[in-house]
């Protein structure tokens, strides 16, 4: 089992170095056996004295002066290796952004995702690994990877639109879904 801790502090707009951002970081990973990963990771932020301007359809809010901000990050991970060529992967993430600082809408995000994973070159006879391992687990790193993810994003705010851009968004719901292929080569 790791742990690790971090964090920044100072300032982040451009040409101001009076208004600090600040990120405070803790993770954890640990795998009891091989085949298994688990992981998570907690993230607090803020910034001092930020502003909005003001704010119209589809979230109205007035402007925001110099007020501070803070959101709070996290997220849970669980991978297990099926077979030896096949592994499943689940993690939940919630971001809270109540000042609206990070997106724009006070809002709760949170999603689900789940991701088969075919290992490729297991699938390859005599095809050494590559010896190396996520940082800090025993889970192993493999040459090539195909992963196939579903993600159910939800808000509790109606922020997901499927309009066009420069169309005006009279309706959104508060659920989003993505589908993807990733094709990984390691090297």
């Amino acid at each position: 089992m790791n742990f690790g801790i971090g964090g920044w502090w100072g300032p982040e707009r451009d040409e101001d170095t009076r208004h600090d951002r600040f990120l405070l970081d803790a993770d954890v990973t640990w795998s009891p056996f091989a085949r298994l990963l688990l992981a998570g990771e907690l993230v607090y932020g803020g910034e001092n004295e930020v502003s909005f301007r003001r704010r119209g359809v589809p979230f109205p809010a007035p402007s925001v002066n110099r007020r501070d901000a803070n959101w709070l990050g996290l997220y849970a991970l669980a991978h297990y290796d099926v077979t030896r060529w096949l592994g499943l992967t689940f993690r939940y993430g919630l971001f809270d952004d109540p000042d609206a600082a990070r997106t724009g809408v006070a809002q709760l995000l949170q999603s689900w995702t789940i991701t088969p994973i075919l290992h490729l070159s297991r699938l390859i006879p005599d095809l050494r690994p590559l010896g190396v391992t996520y940082a800090r687990t025993q889970h192993p790193l493999d040459w090539v990877d195909v992963r196939f993810e579903y993600r159910l994003d939800q808000s509790n705010r109606p922020v997901f639109s499927d309009a066009r851009p420069s169309v005006p968004i009279s309706e959104a719901d508060r659920v989003g879904h993505e589908v993807t292929m990733q094709f990984v080569v390691n090297f």
